[in-house]
């Protein structure tokens, strides 16, 4: 595995690379997420025939914060990122692997992957203003999700909230994480999406000609597992969202070896 640093409209970015050469897997994190969190897959038998490309968001992990919250820390702007290192790489052939925030900010610049030979969304169901009590239940965290400054216990709560099954390494690695996050990011990306800077996601997949494939957590404590069914199938890969029994919101850090069995159907 590699890691190092792009420089992205001058923010320095964070990406870990599996070894191998096959066309590129881009894989991009949640809220309070880093680009660790996807080192199983980027060890994974997947990652030594594709090239799996794991990215930390600005303001997370080992990447640069932003200069100015408010107009970075949307979801949108997190789209208008990942494109641009999507494209910094210059393939023409590529998928996506989009995790919570990670998943709502690759659909909402959906437009801008050209070469996407396929979306894959984890713990991130299609939204819009309309569906956002439908889609998530009361938040677990009281406030903390969105909340700068986190004590001790905030972040414990957070990490439980985020995990239904974690073991120790996994809980210090969404600890560790969490604690690297600027704390301005989760403040504004709150602020942002108080405001109503949220595109109609629904629409934005029903448009794109994009296969997708829907993964979620059948115990994730913020997504309201009956929104899934909710949604248009026909466009879903399999013609339904696939739900893994016994996972909550990081999925694909408690059943890595699913993930990957998925993961790897999906691309061949």
């Amino acid at each position: 595995m590699q890691h190092r640093f792009l420089n992205i409209d001058g923010i320095r970015t964070e990406v870990l690379e599996s070894e191998g050469t096959g066309d590129p897997i881009f894989v991009f994190h949640g809220n309070s997420g880093a680009a660790n969190s996807f080192q199983t897959l980027l060890d994974s038998r997947l990652g030594q025939r594709h090239r799996v490309v794991a990215v930390s968001f600005m303001g997370h992990g080992e990447s640069a914060t932003a200069d100015d919250p408010a107009e970075s820390y949307t979801i949108k702007a997190l789209g208008d990122f990942a494109a641009q290192v999507v494209a910094s790489y210059g393939c023409a052939r590529y998928w996506l692997v989009g995790q919570s925030l990670g998943g709502h900010a690759l659909i909402e610049s959906i437009d801008s992957f050209k070469g996407a030979l396929g979306l894959i969304l984890v713990s991130a169901p299609p939204i819009s203003l309309s569906t956002l009590f439908q889609a998530f239940r009361p938040d677990p965290s009281h406030g903390c999700l969105f909340k700068g400054d986190l004590a001790d216990e905030e972040i414990d709560l957070l990490v439980s909230c985020f995990t239904e099954q974690a073991s120790a390494q996994m809980r210090t690695t969404l600890t560790d994480n969490i604690r690297r996050t600027d704390a301005r990011f989760r403040p504004a990306l709150g602020g942002s999406l108080a405001q109503g800077a949220l595109l109609d996601e629904v629409q934005l997949l029903e448009a794109s000609p994009i296969p997708v494939a829907m993964l979620g957590g059948a115990l994730d404590k913020f997504v309201n597992p009956d929104y899934y069914r909710s949604l248009p199938a026909q466009r879903l890969w399999k013609a339904q969202p696939i739900i893994f029994d016994g996972c909550g919101h990081m999925l694909h850090m408690e059943a890595p070896e699913a993930f990957e069995r998925v993961v790897a159907e999906f691309v061949a």
